[in-house]
């Protein structure tokens, strides 16, 4: 018998591979083509069309022969999967790799086995009893070889690996989102997220050779694939809605259902209604106070009031009162403006925020349905904001409002005394052009 061995490093990408094998589909196998001639064993298995082939050289002083074949889909999963069971009961200087026995006669492999380990059922009582999985071989898929064929033709371009590593860090940053596309030519990257399209620029000193396409799944193969490779180089092809990654010991191609449709969508620019600086940690403090108090915590809901370029937050618009006026600068409306918004979703963006910074950029917007929101930006230079909430206008209401803030100006200033003059203001570092 010969062993074919799958050392523990690389059974993350098997364990990748399996994810893409569909059991109801014909090619629910994984391929095996031996060759001495170019010491090299090269597996195929997935599910048309999303493939992965991985490369392993063979050690020097094997005894296999030429040969071809296919081991079933649900074989080769389990053994994957027994074989990770077993090293995450051990430590880690203590690990398996995943070893079938082949069984060959008149020249081909016929069958294959798997002793598994009874660390893979911990649960299990009878370390003695080692379960003993064995399959015959089956014929390679023709759609497997098919595959390592069109990957020979494929229009792989090389792209530095650093790039990479830079382009996956922003689109790290950009999640959640659907699709995420890196146009080097127009220095973009446009992102669609809960169905709508928003651009930002591309990161300086990066440089990829073809528009660049990805969502989740996608962006995850590429950061395994990354972290598993040497090679200063990775290749990628973007053929429609397909998307092959190659590095020198694996290639994996993943179909992006819809991506077309991505493409052809226009980014949407809403009307900006007030754009100011805002000191950010007062406004959040305001209203996570009106928490403590239970006829307001009843009604989770304040009113933000742009007047004079100031802006000045209240829990309600009638009876008991619990109010501030809020630092901000630099407004670019001049008009006023009381918007409605739920207090809970405000102190949430707190949890996006990455910063500790006090002051944010706020950015008021109204889109063509008449939808309004709070957008929050880390400065005046992000294109995406790190937050954003819906809210609703309350024009009936201004006439309202700003009385309200006269009352609140002509009490507070009246018990100003004791406040220091050497209060902060807000400084517009990283606002200046706003």
């Amino acid at each position: 018998m010969s062993n074919l061995i799958i050392p523990t490093e690389k059974l993350d990408s098997f364990a990748a591979m399996t994810k893409q094998l569909n059991s109801t589909k014909s090619d629910y196998c994984v391929s095996v083509i031996i060759s001495p001639k170019d010491k090299a064993i090269t597996w195929i298995g997935g599910s048309s069309p999303d493939y992965t082939l991985i490369t392993q050289p063979l050690t020097k002083g094997h005894r296999f022969k030429q040969a071809e074949f296919a081991l079933p889909g649900d074989f080769f999963s389990q053994s994957i999967k027994s074989v990770i069971a077993t090293n995450q009961a051990l430590s880690k200087h203590n690990s398996y790799a995943l070893q079938f026995k082949l069984k060959s006669s008149k020249g081909c492999y016929i069958q294959a086995t798997h002793i598994e380990s009874s660390l893979s059922q911990p649960e299990l009582m009878q370390p003695r009893y080692r379960a003993l999985r064995q399959f015959a071989t089956l014929p390679i898929h023709k759609n497997h070889i098919e595959y390592m064929e069109a990957v020979k033709q494929r229009a792989l371009h090389e792209v530095l690996t650093t790039d990479l590593k830079q382009l996956s860090k922003e689109a790290e940053e950009s999640t959640p989102f659907e699709y995420i596309q890196f146009d080097d030519r127009e220095q973009e990257i446009r992102i669609q997220r809960a169905g709508k399209i928003t651009t930002k620029p591309m990161p300086e000193n990066s440089s990829i050779p073809l528009p660049m396409a990805l969502n989740q799944p996608v962006l995850a193969q590429l950061q395994r694939l990354i972290k598993q490779t040497d090679s200063p180089t990775i290749s990628i092809a973007q053929e429609g809605e397909i998307v092959t990654i190659s590095t020198p010991e694996e290639t994996v191609t993943s179909s992006i259902a819809g991506l077309i449709d991505f493409y052809k969508r226009v980014p949407e620019k809403p009307m900006v209604e007030v754009a100011l600086v805002i000191d950010y940690l007062s406004l959040i403090a305001e209203v996570r106070s009106h928490q403590k108090y239970i006829e307001i915590k009843k009604n989770p809901e304040a009113f933000m009031l742009v007047h004079n370029s100031e802006l000045f937050v209240t829990a309600g618009l009638s009876g008991n009162n619990l109010c501030r006026q809020i630092f901000g600068q630099a407004v670019k409306n001049n008009e006023d403006h009381l918007y409605r918004f739920d207090t809970k979703d405000l102190i949430d963006t707190g949890k996006c925020r990455k910063t500790n910074g006090s002051q944010v950029k706020l950015v008021i917007t109204q889109n063509k349905k008449g939808e309004r929101f709070f957008e929050f930006y880390i400065n005046s230079k992000e294109a995406l904001p790190f937050a954003k909430i819906s809210i609703e206008a309350e024009s009936n209401n201004i006439e309202t409002a700003i009385q309200l803030k006269r009352d609140y100006l002509t009490e507070t200033q009246a018990e100003n005394t004791d406040i220091p003059q050497t209060e902060k203001q807000l400084e517009l570092y990283g606002f200046e052009d706003m």
